[in-house]
Formats: structure tokens, C-alpha cells, sequence
């Protein structure tokens, strides 16, 4: 039993994890380059009212974790499937459950209509508000790691005399907390 929904589990963080690495560098990248093509044309007032870096990497990160969470909630929905069969009975095959998901889905767009029939399977795979959700959690977990990643690392060069720290650089995108955590270090350092 402890066994059960284990390749669909690994199959879901997978894809979540692969796709949201992707089109969070995706996305960041091609907010960065805006923001550079934009400031490079632009003038002064124009550069004012424009986003800062720290909000369009928020909203990056957002807009990845919703299209991760959206892709992988297949895998979730036959995880789930597989997890709620009886213990002593093996779980429904990953193929079965996608039929079985197809014909329901198939007889609610014979019965009701096409948009009734994607309702009801985002319903079924958890599309919705708990996709937002998770986008949300992620780039609030993504500031709250980058944000203490960049204090560890200067109490760390702070404090260490081990010279393979000193000068190591900060792999995190410059955010409000990291900007904050750098000032802070220079300060003290003065």
C-alpha cells in the first residue's frame, strides 16, 4: 500500500519542477530584456512609471508556478485516483484513469456542451483558485529563500576566515529583501 500512486507522484513533481524552473528563467529573462529595451528608448518619465525588476520577477514567478501547477494537475488527478482505492486492491493504471477521465468528460460534452465538458475536468484535476494559489506560494517562497540566501551568505562572508566563501557570489535575482539584506551588510561593514 505504501507503494501505491508513487510513479504518478514522481511523474507530477517532475513536471512541476522542470516546468516551473523553465518558464520562471523564461519569463524573467524576457521581463529583464523589456525592461532593457525599454529603458534604452525610453525617456526619464517613462522609467518612472514603469515596473520595478522586483515586481515583474514576482509576477514571473507567480505566472510559472500557475502553469506548472496547471500541467502537472493531470498527474495529480491520478495520483489522487490511485490513492483513493482500497488498500488491498492494486490502484487503477495511470492509461485507465486518463480513459476513464476522457469517457466522463466526453459524455458531459455529448450531454451538456463543450464548455460544460471542460469545467468539469479543470474541476476534476483541481484547475482553478488552487492553481493561483500555488503560483502565489511559490514566488512568496522564492522571495523568502532568495531573501535569507543572501543574508546567510554575507553573515557567512562576514564571519568565515575560509577563503573559498569570501567573494563567492549570491545566485539569486535582486529582489526588495535581497537588496535590503545587501544594504544592511554594508552598513554594518562601515
Amino acid at each position: 500500500p505504501f507503494t501505491k500512486g508513487v510513479v504518478a507522484t514522481v511523474l507530477r513533481d517532475s513536471l512541476f519542477g522542470g516546468y516551473f524552473t523553465f518558464a520562471r528563467k523564461r519569463l524573467s529573462a524576457e521581463a529583464a530584456q523589456r525592461r532593457s529595451s525599454a529603458s534604452s528608448s525610453a525617456s526619464s518619465s517613462d522609467l518612472a512609471s514603469a515596473a520595478p525588476p522586483e515586481r515583474s520577477e514576482f509576477a514571473a514567478t507567480v505566472l510559472a508556478g500557475m502553469m506548472a501547477a496547471a500541467l502537472s494537475a493531470p498527474m495529480n488527478f491520478v495520483r489522487n485516483m490511485q490513492f483513493s482505492s482500497s488498500p488491498s486492491e492494486p490502484g487503477p493504471s495511470i492509461p485507465r484513469v486518463f480513459r476513464n477521465l476522457y469517457a466522463r468528460t466526453a459524455a458531459v460534452r455529448r450531454s451538456k456542451g463543450t464548455r460544460a465538458s471542460v469545467q468539469y475536468a479543470f474541476a476534476r484535476m483541481n484547475i482553478g483558485w488552487g492553481t493561483m494559489r500555488v503560483g502565489l506560494g511559490m514566488a512568496v517562497g522564492a522571495l523568502l529563500y532568495e531573501a535569507l540566501n543572501a543574508s546567510a551568505h554575507s553573515y557567512l562572508e562576514a564571519k568565515t576566515s575560509v577563503p573559498q566563501l569570501k567573494g563567492l557570489p549570491v545566485k539569486t535575482t535582486t529582489t526588495t529583501a535581497t537588496t535590503a539584506a545587501r544594504r544592511t551588510n554594508s552598513a554594518q561593514k562601515e
